[in-house]
């Protein structure tokens, strides 16, 4: 089949090795006839299939990579580059078909894999969030967000305690990533599951730890404003996670998919706790980032994507968009 036209073909499949071998076979075989049916584009009912039998053939086969991966190395941690062909199968699965909360599932447990939390809580909220959501995903973010007895979950509270320690004995360690991808989920968890992040004898404090939640904020901000020139694929992340968890949140609580139309005064104190950073986030980011930068990192597209992703959540939840109009720093 010859499905040019309605797939395309470059962006989805180019730079994969196994696509890379069978399309050299297929063109040698096109010099002698093309014997092949074309798909039109007004083929309405054969298309969605066919983009899901790709999309398929493209997950597993990263899926397969992943185990691959997995199985050769030798050593107990692993690395982002380990995965890299397997990441790529992955993404090029997204590009085909983004709507699949699925792809993103899978992505999750690659970065999952690495360590990467912050990653893999970015992953899963896209895929609950999809037009056709991954149920497992929903129970995976649940679960490491909300769940206080789960391994992730603890080991998390334990890492990040770690990293604010390691950095106020040795200021010249170079965790700045850690801290940007790390800290935030103790944050959103305060706010969203206070059993599960809060320490309950020390109501300001990070469960388990003596740590101040202020005061992991403070060195958040602080990494964010001075450190955002390697990071600023995180901190795009960063602002899509805090949307994310934000409309996950009034969907469980308000049992509604629908928030765009919900107003201001129909949130909860907790809601409005989370809303509040979201805009200190917001802020800080525009003052001491984008305003910064995005005229001297012309390579970089973070600097105004993020301006024009901010704009869209304003414009289409009503909640945020009486927000913005009282708080100062915005």
């Amino acid at each position: 089949y010859n499905v040019e036209k309605v797939i395309p073909f470059d962006a989805i499949f180019k730079d994969l090795p196994v696509f890379d071998q069978v399309n050299a076979n297929i063109q040698e075989q096109l010099k002698e006839a093309d014997s092949r049916l074309e798909i039109a584009k007004d083929s309405t009912e054969l298309i969605p299939g066919l983009k899901l039998i790709l999309h398929r053939c493209v997950l597993y086969l990263g899926c397969t990579q992943k185990y691959k991966s997995i199985m050769t190395r030798t050593n107990a941690n692993n690395f982002i580059s380990d995965f890299k062909l397997s990441l790529q199968y992955i993404s090029n699965a997204i590009k085909l078909l983004p709507t699949l909360g699925e792809s993103f599932f899978q992505r999750s447990l690659v970065e999952l894999q690495c360590k990467h939390v912050g990653l893999t809580v970015y992953d899963l909220l896209r895929a609950s969030l999809a037009s056709i959501p991954s149920a497992q995903a929903l129970n995976s973010y649940q679960s490491i967000m909300l769940n206080p007895e789960n391994p992730v979950n603890n080991k998390l509270k334990n890492l990040i305690a770690t990293i604010y320690i390691d950095s106020i004995s040795n200021p010249d360690k170079l965790v700045n990533r850690e801290i940007i991808e790390y800290f935030l989920l103790a944050i959103i968890g305060s706010k969203i599951s206070p059993a599960s992040w809060v320490d309950s004898n020390k109501r300001h404090n990070l469960q388990g730890s003596k740590i101040s939640l202020k005061q992991l904020e403070m060195m958040f901000f602080e990494k964010i404003a001075t450190r955002y020139i390697k990071n600023m694929e995180l901190i795009l992340k960063n602002l899509l996670t805090l949307f994310s968890t934000f409309q996950m949140q009034v969907i469980q609580w308000e049992k509604t998919a629908n928030v765009r139309n919900i107003e201001l005064t129909r949130l909860e104190n907790y809601d409005i706790s989370l809303l509040k950073f979201i805009f200190k986030y917001i802020g800080i980011v525009i003052d001491k980032v984008i305003l910064k930068g995005w005229d001297k990192e012309l390579s970089s597209f973070e600097y105004l994507g993020m301006v024009k992703i901010i704009f869209l959540w304003l414009q289409t939840n009503k909640f945020a968009l009486e927000y913005s109009q009282s708080d100062p720093l915005f």
